[in-house]
């Protein structure tokens, strides 16, 4: 449960950005993001409104993208799977929002 919770806060503190962009999805799909199991690939990445992430689970754990803060996910809402991806199964979803990343460190 705690590399679910750990896997939580990580994914909402980098994935929230929705300003400018160096992610080149252009809502293509083409920005990844893998998590495996020494943390997330890439570490940060910067999306545009109407760019589209893949959300690839890579490690031996399960985990569940989605904004802080638990349990509510109110940061950015609709970005949140709703339930675990599983080890090779992966999560797509379009950012539509303008918004700042938030730190879990800082909330």
């Amino acid at each position: 449960m705690t590399a679910r919770v750990t896997a939580l806060a990580v994914a909402a503190a980098f994935l929230l950005a929705g300003c400018g962009g160096s992610g080149g999805g252009g809502g293509g799909g083409g920005d990844v993001v893998k998590f495996t199991d020494n943390g997330f690939e890439p570490s940060t990445l910067t999306v545009s409104s109407g760019d589209t992430v893949k959300f690839e689970n890579k490690s031996s754990d399960d985990f569940w993208p989605a904004s802080n803060v638990h349990p509510t996910h109110l940061l950015y809402p609709g970005f949140d799977a709703k339930k675990p991806v599983l080890p090779g199964d992966s999560y797509s979803f379009t950012f539509t929002i303008a918004t700042r990343s938030h730190s879990p460190e800082t909330e």
